[in-house]
């Protein structure tokens, strides 16, 4: 029925979305030993994707490219990503992908376009943030912790940003729940 909670099943966006996490975790797993050329060969089909007209195919290849964020050439595709200028849930999506990552890597890779962000792409990096590290305090604390070491980091917009989430009446209070 309609709405109607089965115990162990995900239902509609959840499903799906969980679905996409246990995918995201098999490709990472599978193409961190893969060699160079088979790894350009598994993510060719993402980055190709990063440009597609659809901001649904876009934000697939976001959330599947995180995965692998250490390789150069992922890593500009992500950034664009995260900027898209023609769709926020691409940049939404991207963002919490690297977020979920819960490594300096995906925070840096956010914070970083958050430092370069117009007002309305820079909501949905701050609501990624939120809905990834705001949930519960432990998330606070791995959410400090992060940005404490990015505070130190070579690019001083990303300094900036962690040092603003970092602020006692600003920053870490807003995404905490």
């Amino acid at each position: 029925m309609w709405g109607e909670e089965r115990p162990g099943r995900f239902q509609g966006f959840d499903r799906d979305c969980v679905m996409a996490e246990r995918a995201d975790a098999k490709l990472y797993a599978r193409v961190r030993t893969m060699p160079r050329p088979e790894l350009d060969d598994e993510l060719t089909p993402f980055l190709h994707g990063s440009t597609s007209a659809s901001w649904s195919v876009r934000a697939a290849s976001g959330r599947r490219l995180a995965a692998v964020a250490e390789v150069p050439e992922v890593a500009e595709v992500l950034h664009r990503l995260l900027l898209d200028g023609r769709d926020t849930f691409v940049t939404q999506e991207t963002a919490e992908a690297l977020l979920g990552r819960w490594d300096v890597l995906g925070l840096r890779m956010v914070l970083s376009a958050l430092a370069s962000a117009d007002d309305g792409t820079g909501d949905h990096l701050d609501a990624a943030i939120l809905n990834v590290c705001g949930q519960s305090d432990e998330d606070g604390e791995r959410l400090a912790e992060l940005c404490s070491v990015l505070t130190s980091d070579a690019d001083t917009a990303v300094r900036g940003e962690a040092r603003r989430i970092l602020e006692p009446r600003r920053g870490l209070a807003r995404y905490l729940p």
